[in-house]
């Protein structure tokens, strides 16, 4: 391994929760170890899992160990990414790049993102996740009064656009399940209403709603910890509708917050650790969404540029969004959604369809 001040500045941190790998995870941690020849590897792995037969194929430089029961679920994963214990056995480094078995590197300039000197950059997030906006009551109505043939030809169109997935077929279930109420004054209406009502969904398909993915992420260790360490009580926060629609699990956990305000107020507690105490948010959504109600100067990359970091969701669009360049990485490129894309830009990731 090259000797280079990066590689002090900043660890390849690879969660390990089995030894038995798909080929699609040996794929991935090869190709990711080659790309970043230079940055030293960390595996972190339950307390007691023999690694042998993943390190006598892969160089790791180093092991942490963490109670099995943090790799049992994403829950328990996502407390031990929002625990002091483990920022702090990463405090030789300045930085973390954590690449999951199933995140894929293309391009060797870590450098790059490590000198733009944010706190976290992951893949953004698009409005697209969940309903895709398909289920907002401005587009339901057209939805239930349209024809299972004009539903399905218009789903199909959408679909080679690369608007909709295979998932949005869930709304298609939903239809057929509203259409069994009874709705009165419901008449017949044109396809073109209906086109015009996935149009308007389509476009907000594309707005993003925030960063990002921890699949693959890059976080600075002692922001990490000073988010951790802080003692402010944030101002009175608020959401505007819109905002209380696009994400209504930041807005849950964020009524617990304002609930446990008055209680760290009047016991001088720390919020953070009372809020992570009472939540169970996903890791990436706390540091890339909230981690900066009690470090304002905790600095996350805007979508657009994350967007060159990392595509996640919906990669055929991100694409189209990036200026059809493929960013540093990707994440979750195996699903069954996102595989297809990579397939036909990555020839490495093609030619496993043979295996």
């Amino acid at each position: 391994m090259a000797d280079t001040a990066s590689s002090h500045a900043c660890c390849v941190v690879v969660p390990i929760y089995t030894t038995d790998l798909k080929p699609e995870e040996w794929f991935a941690l090869k190709n990711n170890r080659a790309k970043l020849a230079a940055y030293p590897f960390i595996a972190i792995a339950p307390e007691g899992l023999d690694l042998t037969p993943l390190t006598d194929e892969v160089e790791f430089q180093d092991t942490r160990r963490f109670p099995a029961i943090c790799f049992e679920s994403s829950d328990t994963y996502s407390r031990l990414l929002t625990q002091a214990e483990f920022w702090e056995a990463f405090q030789d480094y300045e930085y973390m790049l954590i690449a999951q078995l199933d995140a894929i590197i293309f391009k060797s300039n870590l450098d790059d993102w490590l000198a733009k000197d944010y706190d976290y950059v992951g893949a953004p997030w698009l409005s697209g996740l969940g309903g895709n906006g398909l289920l907002k009551p401005a587009n339901l109505q057209p939805l239930l009064q349209c024809d299972n043939e004009d539903i399905e030809s218009i789903y199909t169109e959408l679909r080679h656009r690369g608007v909709l997935n295979e998932e949005d077929r869930l709304v298609l279930d939903y239809r057929s399940k509203l259409r069994t109420l009874n709705f009165a004054g419901l008449n017949g209406t044109s396809k073109k209403d209906v086109l015009k009502a996935l149009k308007h969904a389509a476009a907000a398909y594309e707005e993003f709603i925030g960063v990002g993915n921890g699949g693959l992420s890059l976080r600075n260790i002692a922001s990490a910890r000073d988010v951790l360490d802080s003692r402010r009580i944030p101002p009175a926060i608020s959401l505007t509708s819109a905002e209380l629609e696009q994400t209504p699990m930041v807005a849950e956990e964020l009524d617990k917050l304002i609930h446990l305000q008055s209680i760290a107020e009047a016991g001088n507690e720390s919020l953070v650790q009372l809020f992570l105490i009472n939540t169970c948010l996903p890791e990436d959504l706390f540091w890339g969404e909230l981690a900066e109600l009690f470090l304002p100067e905790f600095k996350v990359a805007k979508p657009e540029v994350a967007l060159r970091f990392s595509f996640e969701t919906n990669p055929g669009l991100c694409f189209r969004l990036n200026k059809e360049q493929l960013p540093f990485g990707c994440h979750a490129w195996d699903l069954p959604k996102n595989r297809p894309f990579w397939e036909s830009n990555q020839p490495g990731i093609r030619d496993l369809t043979t295996i």
